[in-house]
């Protein structure tokens, strides 16, 4: 809805910006707008007539031009070459005592005509104790909509659970859509271990990493893994289906428990086990559960953008179906430079997303240095799996700088 252009209708060409940018010039009046999955449930996406009725009251949904569905999967044309706010919103997974969304944001420069892929992440059905099912996750990702780096935000789904009554230690257990890129793992302790204490993970890695798909913890009637932003989650041992990755649909897994056909959560959940909660969905999935209190990890989460914000864990975490708000900013900032409160690029794309990194030994120690899978599997970012970004030579770690600007480094 609302909010027009204005303007003076003077041009301006940035002389090393790849945006041409003309004051005034919009494909139709927008200010904010929240995507949902339109009252759908269940493992399949909503489809083009019912977000249609959801947002009757938005004009520009009706125009083929600027909106439309694919597999459940909006499609939203930016109208204004601009800087927008996205907040994104997994869904949760706490009917049977799983976890929560994830809620990730920031600041994003979006070109005038571009499309954007928004899959609002959605509930296992049904929504009852009957189901320790993965949620959803949120996804928005622009051209070309298969690469690490088409991604501007993703939130992660929370973990399928089961009916446990004794006591979590940790109020933030993984559980829940996590903060950052790497997924929940799934649980096999007899209490919830400490979410800050990565040493559980490292022993038992079953969520996923780099956008990968989660694993299912060993041993009998595990739950499936929630599916990654790459690959789709590994099967489980009891029966619990792996989730399919966003770049195979994003599709939840149906299937019947007990006479009961269920459903995980469009946005890449996967299934339960032998009452065992399968991994939610996100740019990671997370780990299907096998042990006491067989509850699976939530997925991962990814922010590409400026003035990032994260809200995770039992007090801030998110509890309902998905969602997505995005709002234009009306007074913009754009690498320090305006033109009538519009966004103007002054230099070329990063060639990947960089906020900060710690290089180590990678675990090594003794006299020669770490190889380069040493690496890959130590650091958590995508770029450090691209040979054109990171490398490794005798020990010696070679990083090419994503973008011109001025760094901190600390040895």
């Amino acid at each position: 809805g609302g909010g027009g252009g204005g303007g003076s209708g003077s041009a301006f060409e940035p002389d090393m910006g790849a945006v041409r940018f003309k004051s005034g010039e919009i494909l139709y009046d927008f200010t904010e707008h929240t995507f949902t999955t339109g009252g759908n449930t269940g493992k399949d996406g909503p489809q083009l007539q019912t977000c249609i009725n959801a947002y009757s009251s938005t004009t520009w949904v009706s125009n083929s031009n600027y909106f439309g569905t694919n597999g459940g999967i909006q499609k939203w044309t930016v109208p204004e070459t601009a800087t927008y706010t996205i907040t994104a919103y997994g869904a949760d997974a706490v009917n049977r005592v799983g976890g929560k969304g994830a809620i990730i944001q920031g600041d994003f420069l979006l070109k005038k005509g571009e499309v954007i892929e928004i899959l609002v992440g959605q509930r296992p059905d049904p929504y009852t104790g009957s189901n320790g099912s993965g949620a959803g996750g949120t996804f928005v990702v622009r051209s070309p909509y298969n690469t690490v780096d088409s991604i501007l935000v993703i939130a992660g789904g929370g973990g399928g659970g089961h009916g446990f009554t004794g006591t979590l230690t940790d109020t933030n257990f993984d559980r829940h859509g996590q903060s950052g890129t790497k997924a929940g793992s799934g649980s096999s302790f007899g209490t919830a271990p400490e979410s800050g204490n990565w040493v559980a993970y490292e022993e038992d890695p079953n969520g996923g990493r780099h956008g990968k798909g989660g694993g299912p913890e060993p041993g009998a009637g595990g739950g499936g893994g929630g599916g990654g932003f790459l690959t789709d989650g590994a099967d489980g041992s009891g029966g619990g289906k792996g989730g399919k990755s966003y770049l195979n649909g994003g599709v939840g897994i149906q299937f019947t428990w007990n006479s009961t056909t269920i459903n995980t959560g469009f946005g890449c959940g996967g299934g339960h086990g032998n009452s065992h909660g399968g991994g939610g969905g996100g740019y990671t999935g997370g780990g299907g559960s096998k042990g006491n209190p067989h509850i699976g990890g939530g997925g991962g989460s990814y922010n590409s953008g400026t003035n990032k914000v994260a809200l995770w864990g039992e007090s801030d975490g998110w509890v309902g179906e998905g969602k997505v708000n995005i709002v234009k900013k009306t007074t913009v900032n754009y690498n320090n430079f305006t033109l009538n409160d519009r966004p103007v690029a002054t230099g070329a794309a990063p060639l990947y997303d960089f906020d900060i990194h710690t290089f180590t030994p990678c675990k090594k120690t003794g006299k020669t240095g770490p190889t380069f899978d040493q690496c890959k599997d130590e650091y958590e970012p995508y770029w450090v799996t691209q040979s054109s970004h990171f490398d490794v030579t005798n020990g010696i770690q070679k990083w090419t700088v994503p973008e011109s600007g001025t760094y901190k480094i600390t040895a």
